[in-house]
């Protein structure tokens, strides 16, 4: 049976009372405000939302900039709406963090457009079931920043590289070996004690 496209709401589920104003430190490549999850300077791309295509516990919301996990631990997968470019920062936000289940969320890319899974069941988890395949890359976030309200952001270069740092401190190297030479989606397995994530926008970050 293939995957139904995700509900949508527009009600907003994720209070921002506990994130912090975003500013990035000299690690990250040139960017001004209006790239934010907008592409490049040299590039610039709609504002990312997620795919309609996502996992069976998923719902989206505030136009698809939210996802949510509505029950269990698994069945979490969703993508971006469409590729990042190289260069691009990507900024999530955890906006829910429970304390029902244990690991923590996943994140990275792909090179296979989500659009390939409308009449294919979805698996559970990004990790194996999706990074033991071609062109899937994704690991857990580490434990201690699985915390309400951090914001998450990372980019790819053009070594195939994803580098990344929350709350605007750059942390390092997280995926290497990326193909950059297709187009490449976000992959977020909301799994575990992660519950809803978002795609900060401009009525969001603060510089």
């Amino acid at each position: 049976m293939g995957n139904a496209e995700c509900r949508q709401n527009t009600g907003r589920s994720c209070s921002e009372d506990d994130s912090p104003a975003l500013s990035f430190d000299e690690n990250f490549p040139n960017y001004n405000e209006t790239t934010i999850n907008r592409g490049t300077i040299v590039s610039p791309k709609p504002q990312l939302k997620f795919h309609s295509i996502c996992g069976t516990n998923i719902v989206l919301l505030r136009d698809g900039r939210v996802a949510k996990r509505r029950e269990s631990f698994c069945k979490g997968l969703a993508f971006s709406n469409r590729p990042i470019g190289i260069g691009e920062i990507v900024c999530i936000r955890l906006c829910e963090v429970g304390n029902n289940w244990s690991g923590v969320m996943r994140f990275g890319v792909t090179n296979v457009d989500p659009a390939s899974f409308r009449d294919i069941e979805l698996p559970k988890f990004a990790c194996p079931d999706l990074t033991s395949k071609g062109g899937y890359w994704a690991k857990s976030l580490a434990e201690r920043f699985s915390v309400q309200g951090l914001i998450l952001h990372f980019f790819i270069n053009d070594s195939g590289e994803m580098h990344y740092g929350v709350n605007g401190v750059h942390k390092g190297l997280f995926l290497s070996g990326i193909n950059v030479n297709s187009p490449l989606w976000t992959i977020v397995d909301i799994y575990g004690n992660s519950v809803a994530v978002e795609f900060v926008g401009m009525d969001f970050l603060c510089f």
